[in-house]
């Protein structure tokens, strides 16, 4: 209270009034302040004593953290229900002065980095095939680094990179990091070898044989249309011929394929002897001679003009009409019939000699 005097006239009286003197707004943080806190969990209340002032703004506080003003002191809690820095403001109202206060709250999911998965889109191989793999990461501190190892990779660095493996196990391995914490794993893959196909044809029995045994399904094509499939690895048929192409296309038990092409050529080239003997010794009387091989044909046998000598399936003896013919060169056409039941035809000429 402060008493002053008036004078007036030369008299002097005495009067009374109240001056209140307001200090200046201020603040003062007492507790807590700025901090990290964790999603969904209480915060470290934060406390600021104020003077002067009758009330206070608070703004930019997270979700879920709230403030308020009340006996000069601000009071911020809660807890925060979203994730991410937040700077917020304290101003004070009432009083004298403008004056503001800030702070931050930084707030975390405050889960582990954590791998979910890591898989390929393939489950079973084959050499020369490519595979991606997939590596699902969450939590922790995105972005997050991709370190990769493994045969064939396209790219070492991203989550989900192609990778062209080699035939046997392959391991591949990935580290990630969000920039505090690492973590890593791997995966198996294993690659089969292609089978490696071979056929053989045998011009007697008509049949066609795939190697190696014991693959899972084989499938025979005769001239591109399909024949025969299951498991036996072999393929008869009367209605193959020469000049038949049969294609075998076969798959192993972890369904890699193999094929392969065959003609069939069952033209068996031999060669016809230039001379015999048809003295009655059994040494080469007959033409052809015991030593040729075919055992099926139709031959013609012709003199220098033409005459035909002998026509038959047997061999000529080098009669003619019951007689012997003289020693000589003669001419022949043989019609051979192969293993398949096509012909070929082959014309020559032939020495009788008379010992």
């Amino acid at each position: 209270m402060i008493t002053y005097s008036i004078t007036i006239g030369g008299c002097d009286n005495t009067a009374t009034q109240i001056v209140t003197v307001v200090p200046d707004n201020t603040i003062t943080l007492m507790t807590g302040g700025s901090q990290s806190a964790c999603l969904n969990t209480p915060i470290t209340t934060t406390t600021y004593v104020t003077t002067g002032a009758t009330g206070a703004t608070i703004t930019g506080l997270p979700t879920g953290v709230t403030g308020n003003w009340a006996a000069n002191v601000v009071t911020i809690s809660g807890a925060p229900t979203t994730t991410g820095s937040f700077m917020y403001s304290i101003t004070l109202t009432g009083g004298c002065g403008d004056v503001s206060m800030t702070g931050t709250i930084a707030v975390d999911s405050c889960i582990a980095l954590q791998i979910d998965e890591l898989y390929a889109d393939h489950d079973t191989l084959c050499f020369g095939d490519s595979i991606q793999l997939n590596v699902v990461v969450s939590n922790g501190h995105p972005p997050y680094t991709y370190t990769w190892t493994g045969n064939g990779l396209s790219d070492e660095s991203i989550a989900n990179p192609m990778a062209l493996p080699i035939v046997g196990t392959n391991i591949y391995s990935v580290t990630i990091s969000d920039g505090t914490s690492t973590i890593d794993t791997s995966i198996s893959i294993f690659v089969a070898s292609n089978p490696v196909v071979a056929m053989t044809y045998d011009c007697n029995t008509q049949t066609v044989t795939a190697l190696p045994e014991g693959m899972q399904e084989y499938n025979f094509f005769l001239n591109g249309i399909s024949a025969q499939q299951g498991e036996s690895n072999t393929y008869m048929s009367t209605a193959i011929i020469n000049n038949d192409s049969i294609m075998v296309y076969l798959t192993n038990k972890y369904g890699c394929a193999g094929s392969d092409t065959l003609i069939v050529d069952c033209k068996v080239e031999t060669e016809l002897p230039n001379a015999f003997t048809p003295n009655g010794d059994g040494y080469d009387d007959l033409f052809p001679t015991a030593s040729y091989i075919e055992s099926v044909y139709y031959l013609v046998i012709f003199d220098r003009w033409g005459l035909k000598l002998y026509e038959g399936n047997s061999g000529w003896d080098g009669k003619y009409n019951g007689k012997l013919v003289p020693p000589g060169t003669y001419y022949y056409k043989i019609i051979i019939t192969n293993p398949d039941g096509s012909k070929t035809d082959k014309v020559g000429s032939i020495t009788l000699v008379k010992n």
